[in-house]
């Protein structure tokens, strides 16, 4: 399992993000700047939202790792349980659970990245709009960071 998650599953989940938010802009900023941008931008926040959801379905409905009582499974018992081929099949839903959750952040994504600036440039003074322009720079850049850090402080809660 741990060889399907290293070698095959985050090799190809996370570059899928980058390809959809790529795939979608063209699409996007044609369409958003001919409609109205904060309806194109809403609701590309509600398919990230979406995205968010199906990203967490394997946590919520894959069955936990069954461990003795005491938590002393030995370290051999555990990596060679199951078999890789009943492994790899058992974790196809999920895999596809994860790459469709990647698929709908990457379009729900670019219409925040691409219409963004726009909507708060046309739609802010044009004396306040350096100020929210590099507001909004500062929180894209910095909040992966600070969301990096907030999960792994949460790889030592077991559930």
């Amino acid at each position: 399992m741990q060889g399907f998650l290293i070698n095959g599953a985050i090799p190809v989940v996370l570059p899928t993000l980058d390809v959809c938010v790529t795939l979608s802009m063209l699409p996007v900023t044609h369409w958003g700047g001919r409609g109205h941008m904060g309806r194109w931008i809403g609701l590309g926040m509600l398919v990230f939202a979406a995205g968010n959801v199906v990203s967490l379905t394997p946590h919520i409905f894959s069955q936990a790792l069954d461990l003795d009582r005491e938590g002393s499974a030995s370290h051999h018992d555990l990596c060679h349980a199951v078999s890789s081929d009943e492994a790899d099949s058992s974790l196809k839903p999920w895999y596809a659970a994860l790459l469709s959750g990647q698929v709908f952040h990457g379009v729900g994504a670019a219409p925040l990245y691409t219409l963004g600036y726009v909507y708060l440039d046309e739609n802010v003074s044009q004396r306040s709009s350096p100020l929210y322009l590099a507001v909004f720079t500062i929180f894209s850049m910095t909040s992966p960071g600070v969301g990096n850090l907030v999960a792994s402080s949460f790889l030592s809660t077991f559930i």
